[in-house]
């Protein structure tokens, strides 16, 4: 996820270069496409651990680096939002 909030993120980069505007446009566009399927992973990745917790009480798990994950993806998300409102008039010229 840290690659891809990375591609659209839009500092330093001239969106007036086709190229570099294509590139953000298609990451962007990429993110929205696989949402669902990237929260039903993080959903079942989820469910896996507390399954595990459960069925294994003195085992402890670690949930910190979960909670990274989900909040590295709500950052792509809303980044890509964002993102997507940034370049939509620039796309239309």
């Amino acid at each position: 996820m840290s690659r891809k909030e990375k591609a659209i993120n839009l500092k330093g980069k001239d969106l007036q270069d086709v190229p570099t505007l294509l590139g953000v446009k298609m990451d962007t566009e990429e993110v929205f496409k696989n949402e669902n399927k990237t929260n039903l992973k993080i959903d079942q990745l989820d469910e896996s651990m507390k399954m595990f917790a459960s069925a294994i009480p003195k085992v402890k798990v670690d949930t910190s680096k979960f909670g990274k994950i989900q909040g590295n993806w709500n950052n792509v998300k809303n980044n890509s939002k964002t993102v997507k409102k940034t370049i939509a008039p620039i796309i239309e010229q």
